[in-house]
């Protein structure tokens, strides 16, 4: 039966404490916390405890972001500091290691250590030595700097906003030589780190096959860093994306791997310690695994399932996924606004809304309605994280109701004989057979997300639309869990009203065609991006060898871009390009009348109707003098790139200063309005 609202207290208190995270997000945790706080005494007073109770919450709210969001101003930038940190994350480039690491204090020069609480920072280590793994930690001497806030692109994510979103509050370049030691780092979150990365040394040293041995090590490690990218866009394309991230899913095969386990206890009637014991080795797994939102939720809602059994208490799904909520958020104020967090939440809710109601058969035809059960909860899901999922990451999988539904029954399968294979040859047995098993469970799984990701239309690419869209369709689906739990007619019509409208609205092209050009930073040459009416061309002083690099680099910054106008390919050019009202002949750039000269290694004469040009940008290689370029080509404003030494910029500078020519340096945070010569 469905539970009563009396049952469910804690959705008003969850709520009321992402709002108080919110609002402080925006304005200032002190006020909102102070609001809420009055308003919490003036309720009280009124006598309105449920209101009263639910502005504590805002406030708690509040509270929890003053107190658990990073600091941004708690380590110094931009000057020297000795740091010292825990390595969270590594990974290798072709001749550079990323370390994600949490700082834990820092020192100046000649002071002593301070502690610090600010976000993950990236360190950028050009070389693979000394060793340092995941679980270490590291005192370097560097300098933190912010990540850029600028972009260059028209719809670019800036730099910032994208290490922001990863929790990333800045970036350090530290040389070999300035790295003063490395050692394992005694708190308790890196020794679990450590005995992550000895499981998964145990994992790869089994006889599984080697796309097994990584599958395994995901669906149980929730390490994802050894999946290729092909195997990661199939299982995405195929809607089957939840099954490489540790969830729901994995926690319940877990506990029922657990409950099994410890079934001698029950048969014992020592059902209270066969409870605890699961609690304690669910968190012992969460935490082992990094205490991921997913999985903190699912760790709560059965350890809320497993205490209701000891206690022989009714048990609400409602009241523990919020009480998930408000305990994730407590600790972790910032989990809200990450993508784990609502999605996970957002697919559970809708289990509870949805599935039951989407099942069509009657519990007592038990297999049936078990079977149906899967494609109730598939759907489920779907409703409530379809349009979150298309929002962040701008693509829709057709298919994902089929993939799920053969996947269900090989995923317990494939997760319990993984890991009894692994705890057997742990113990020194060989579970051969058992390993050719695991094996073809994987290749099942495997195989069903690239068939489905391989079928014809198996995802809808390039979705764009405003939060504003987001908010509709949320609100179609909140009056369609009203229409079907309270069958009432108005609210399915409200809800079908709602979609069509939010549907029609999202497929209206929201961003028209436009022209414009923009210079774009690089590193050992200049690169002018310019976009027209259904193309996108970057023209740089580059060789030709460089151009595809440059290609492969760039598509990033200009992805939003280029998916929401429908253009497929990115242009490159180095010697000659025609484009609409655009031409480009090395090293000059026609627009209309005017001229953009690139100024390389080479002086050049002046363009062939005599016109001077508007901008010049003096390149990386250039080994003249501002006078010279001042002579030959009389330009409106010199442009320093940013890919010249910062000393031959400021030299060049200082020369431009001497002969009152107008110019500036993109390394000083200027970008020239070129979009001004189209006008």
């Amino acid at each position: 039966m469905r539970a009563p609202l009396s049952m469910m207290p804690l959705i008003p208190a969850a709520t009321a404490m992402a709002a108080g995270i919110i609002f402080s997000a925006i304005t200032d945790a002190a006020i909102t916390g102070l609001t809420a706080l009055a308003a919490a005494l003036i309720c009280a007073a009124l006598k309105h405890n449920h209101t009263a109770i639910t502005a504590c919450a805002a406030a708690a709210g509040a509270l929890a972001f003053g107190v658990g969001a990073p600091d941004t101003e708690a380590l110094p930038c931009d000057r020297p500091v000795t740091l010292e940190a825990d390595i969270k994350e590594v990974k290798d480039g072709d001749a550079t290691r990323r370390l994600r690491v949490i700082p834990i204090r820092y020192a100046d020069r000649e002071e002593s250590y301070r502690l610090t609480n600010p976000a993950d920072v990236y360190l950028y280590v050009p070389s693979i030595e000394p060793y340092a793994e995941p679980g270490d930690r590291i005192v370097v001497t560097t300098s933190v700097e912010r990540p850029d806030s600028r972009t260059y692109f028209p719809e670019e994510t800036s730099e910032q906003l994208r290490m922001k979103r990863s929790g990333v509050y800045g970036k350090a370049f530290v040389k070999p030589e300035n790295i003063i030691s490395t050692e394992p780092s005694p708190r308790i979150m890196m020794r679990l780190i450590r005995l992550r990365r000895a499981i998964t040394g145990i994992i790869y040293s089994s006889g599984m096959k080697a796309d097994t041995k990584r599958l395994a090590n995901t669906l149980i490690t929730g390490n994802t860093s050894d999946m290729s990218q092909p195997i990661r866009q199939h299982f995405s394309g195929a809607g089957m994306a939840h099954v490489l991230a540790l969830s729901g899913l994995h926690v319940g095969i877990i506990a029922s791997l657990l409950m099994i386990i410890l079934y001698p206890l029950r048969l014992c009637r020592m059902r209270i310690a066969a409870s605890t014991a699961s609690i304690i080795l669910l968190w012992s797994y969460a935490a082992l695994t990094g205490m991921s939102a997913s999985v903190t939720r699912a760790t709560t809602m059965a350890s809320v399932l497993l205490m209701a059994s000891m206690l022989q208490r009714r048990h609400s799904p409602a009241n523990a996924l919020c009480l998930a909520a408000m305990l994730i958020m407590a600790f972790d104020p910032m989990a809200l606004f990450t993508i784990s967090f609502q999605l996970s939440f957002a697919a559970v809710a809708g289990i509870l809304l949805f599935a039951r109601l989407l099942n069509p058969t009657t519990p007592r035809r038990r297999i049936v309605h078990r079977l149906a059960g899967v494609v109730a909860v598939s759907l489920s899901a779907m409703l409530a994280t379809g349009a979150i999922s298309a929002y962040y990451f701008h693509y829709f999988p057709v298919y994902f109701l089929p993939a799920n539904v053969a996947a269900a029954p090989l995923l317990p399968l494939l997760i319990s004989g993984a890991a009894a294979s692994i705890a057997i040859e742990s113990c020194g047995g060989d579970p051969v057979m058992l390993n050719a098993a695991v094996d073809r469970l994987a290749q099942g799984v495997t195989g069903i997300a690239d068939f489905c990701n391989d079928l014809p239309g198996a995802t809808i690419e390039g979705i764009y639309f405003s939060p504003w869209l987001l908010a509709g369709a949320a609100i179609s689906v909140a009056l369609l869990a009203y229409g079907l739990h309270c069958r009432r007619a108005a609210g399915l019509s409200a809800s079908a009203l709602c979609g069509a409208a939010t549907i029609i609205l999202g497929m209206l092209p929201a961003t028209p065609d436009r022209s414009g050009i923009y210079i774009i930073p690089a590193a050992g040459y200049t690169c002018v991006a310019v976009a027209t009416p259904g193309s996108v061309t970057i023209i740089s002083n580059s060789g030709d060898r460089q151009l595809s690099e440059i290609a492969e680099r760039e598509m990033p910054r200009m992805r939003d871009y280029m998916s929401r106008r429908n253009i497929d390919t990115l242009l490159t050019a180095n010697r000659q390009a025609d484009l609409p009202g655009i031409a480009y002949r090395y090293p000059t750039l026609h627009v209309g009348y005017r001229h953009i000269v690139l100024a390389d290694g080479c002086l050049h004469t002046k363009p062939a109707d005599g016109l001077p040009p508007v901008y010049v940008i003096i390149c990386h290689g250039y080994r003249g003098n501002m006078k010279e370029i001042a002579e030959i080509y009389r330009p409106d404003t010199i442009v320093m790139s940013a890919d010249l030494n910062p000393k031959t910029g400021d030299r060049f500078i200082n020369e431009c200063r001497q002969m009152n020519q107008p110019a500036y340096s993109m390394r000083s945070g200027r970008i020239p309005d070129l979009n001004a010569l189209l006008r």
